[in-house]
């Protein structure tokens, strides 16, 4: 139908006219049906004749280019092929169905496209092949092929392959120097790519996307998971708006084909598990509630190290128990994750491991691929020109540094420290920082090895007047239900609290805020029954203010609260602040020259004095000046301030 014009057919209604009733077998067509048809069907037969004129048209001129600014599909019809189609596949890899034209007749559908997924086609737009843009590339006529084959639409202009595959190895971020030189503005899934393989070489990024299609290529399971996790990626930046049930079957259909292909993978399996195998179940089992999405928070305003991994999406994805067993019953039966071949998959696996213990707050299935002495050997040394704040940071533990079996968390709290220094370093812009892939790789080994630290503090004890061979074995390890026993397990959960809400950050509908909270609680309630807080108050205080900053939005926060209100009359500093704060207080309430609004601003102030001790006493622990933990801890010790001000 021409553009501009419009054909109105007026049709006579003759409700009275003796028409031939049909037969039995054959419905009744109305007047106005059958005028309906024959439009569409004349219509059809006047665009034939124009796209067959096209075509005659560009088969005497197939070196022209097509002109630029043209939106419109390639002309394709459904039952016949001419020459020149093969000149237009080298110019259009991908073709989306109804881009730019209004009228819903003039589409090309593949068969095998489900009807539902034609309303989700129009807002996509056709691209270039990627990422074989050079014409000589071994694998492009196979991509390109397949693609077609299979209707890889595509979604704000990115296919759901080169989406899915940017994000099923979401690992380690782009190196800045890449970043930097790339002329497209970067996405949220271009900042995810892995490029450091299971060795200590680093990989290019083009080596891990050719290696990922060859295995898309290879595995139908790994090819569909690829194509389920994008689609859902693009639906979770998109916020699903206006398609969102239509969206989610066409999700669900990929996800659908996903397991149907892996069955048939796991029922031929014969010997180890391949790693494209592996890569199909880790990219199943990271999106396993991928039908069902929970958008992101309106401006939401991400860290370096929340964004860096894709943690706030993946931490709204329900993981698939079962997919991740397999992966562990797979791997060890494999041999482990020094077996596995495929570039950046063993850290895929291994980050993926590391992510979902953290959630669980259990031990991780995996050893690590290098220890994590390896990793920070190549940390830059500390400036000298460091704030009072940071040179402070970590000397609280000083004192328990000597006793017998805090030695390996105290290193790990060490390394935490040196992550801080050098993660502030980085924000700063300092030449002497490390890089984001060294805080990256530095902050997942500190989290594997914080997980893997026993939760019973271990000590060595000697049976007097025993001389029996078993004095060695394990046997002669003894746990203690002690002050120290409740120390170490306080310090271990502390130090979690600020890894997740610093340097592992995880969103809180993930559950994990929830779980270390209550641990935290019981934790701290143990060390107050032991009445720790006369020995070891400022590291009793720190650990409240961070169980304070993780309680946020729960049951539980009201609980830390109430320690606060405890601790100001346990610790001298803030004792002797709280009891001035308190007398000015009591002088301007006798003095009746004082509004209600001042004493709001009284309290306010009482807040504001009291909370540089506190801030000071925090940084001797485990602190970052930032909003994700200064800035709650802040916010958290005023509604503390502000109860026990009504509480007196």
């Amino acid at each position: 139908m021409a553009a501009g014009r419009t054909n109105v057919f007026f049709v006579p209604y003759r409700p009275n006219s003796k028409s031939k009733k049909p037969s039995s077998g054959e419905p009744a067509i109305s007047q106005q049906k059958h005028a309906a048809r024959e439009y569409h069907r004349k219509a059809k037969l006047e665009r034939l004749a124009k796209l067959n004129a096209i075509h005659n048209r560009d088969a005497r001129s197939a070196s022209e280019s097509p002109p630029p600014g043209i939106s419109s599909r390639p002309p394709l019809l459904r039952n016949k092929t001419f020459p020149e189609d093969e000149i237009r596949n080298r110019t259009f890899a991908v073709f989306d169905v109804g881009t730019g034209v209004l009228d819903p007749f003039n589409a090309c559908v593949p068969s095998g496209v489900p009807s539902y997924a034609l309303d989700i086609l129009d807002y996509g737009k056709f691209v270039a092949s990627w990422p074989f843009s050079d014409q000589t590339h071994p694998l492009r006529h196979l991509v390109l092929k397949t693609l077609k084959t299979k209707l890889l639409i595509i979604f704000s202009g990115r296919s759901n392959l080169e989406a899915g595959i940017s994000l099923c190895l979401a690992h380690y971020p782009v190196a800045p120097g890449a970043a930097a030189s790339s002329l497209i503005r970067p996405t949220a899934a271009s900042r995810q790519w892995t490029i450091a393989s299971s060795s200590n070489s680093v990989l290019s990024e083009g080596t891990i996307k050719i290696a990922l299609l060859a295995c898309a290529m290879q595995s139908r399971a790994a090819f569909w998971s690829i194509i389920f996790a994008g689609a859902t990626h693009n639906a979770y930046l998109q916020g699903e708006t206006g398609t969102l049930s239509r969206n989610r079957t066409l999700r669900l259909s990929y996800k659908t084909q996903a397991i149907r292909e892996l069955n048939v993978e796991i029922q031929e399996l014969q010997g180890p598990a391949s790693d494209e195998l592996l890569l199909a179940i880790i990219t199943l089992a990271a999106h396993g509630s991928g039908e069902q999405l929970e958008p992101p928070p309106q401006g939401e305003n991400l860290s370096a190290l929340q964004s860096v991994q894709s943690f706030q999406y993946y931490g709204r994805m329900q993981s698939e128990a079962a997919h991740l067993k397999a992966i562990c019953h797979l791997v060890y039966q494999k041999g482990g994750l020094h077996t596995v071949k495929m570039p950046g998959l063993a850290n895929a696996l291994a980050l993926a491991d590391i992510f979902y213990a953290f959630q669980d707050m259990r031990v991780p299935a995996f050893p690590l691929l290098a220890p994590t002495s390896v990793i920070m050997s190549t940390w830059p040394a500390s400036s000298t020109r460091l704030t009072p704040s940071l040179q402070n940071l970590a000397s609280g533990f000083q004192d328990l540094e000597d006793v017998a079996g805090f030695a390996p968390l105290m290193q790990i709290v060490n390394n935490a420290r040196l992550i801080t220094i050098g993660f502030d370093a980085y924000l700063s812009g300092l030449s002497s920082a490390p890089s984001l892939n060294q805080i990256v790789w530095a902050r997942n080994f500190m989290t594997h090895d914080l997980l893997s630290a026993p939760s019973e503090l271990l000590v060595p004890y000697s049976r007097t007047g025993s001389s029996s061979p078993q004095d060695n074995d394990s046997s002669s390890i003894m746990v203690h239900s002690s002050p120290l026993q409740s120390l170490h397990n306080l310090v271990r959960l502390s130090t979690m609290a600020y890894t997740l809400v610093v340097l592992f950050p995880v969103p809180s509908v993930a559950g994990i805020h929830g779980k270390l909270t209550r641990e935290l609680m019981l934790a701290l309630d143990n060390c107050t029954v032991l009445e720790l807080w006369t020995t070891h108050s400022r590291l009793l205080l720190w650990s409240t203010v961070l169980g304070g900053v993780i309680a946020q939005n729960t049951s539980l926060r009201p609980w830390f609260t109430e320690m606060i209100r405890q601790a100001r009359t346990k610790i001298p500093r803030l004792a002797l602040l709280d009891a001035k704060s308190r007398s000015r207080s009591k002088s301007r309430h006798s003095s009746h020259s004082v509004s209600s609004v001042s004493d709001d601003d009284g309290m306010d102030g009482e807040s504001d004095a009291l909370w540089p001790v506190v801030k000071d006493i925090c940084f001797r622990f485990l602190w970052f000046d930032g909003p994700e933990c200064d800035g709650q801890g802040r916010v958290f010790w005023g509604e503390a301030c502000d109860d026990t001000s009504k509480l007196a």
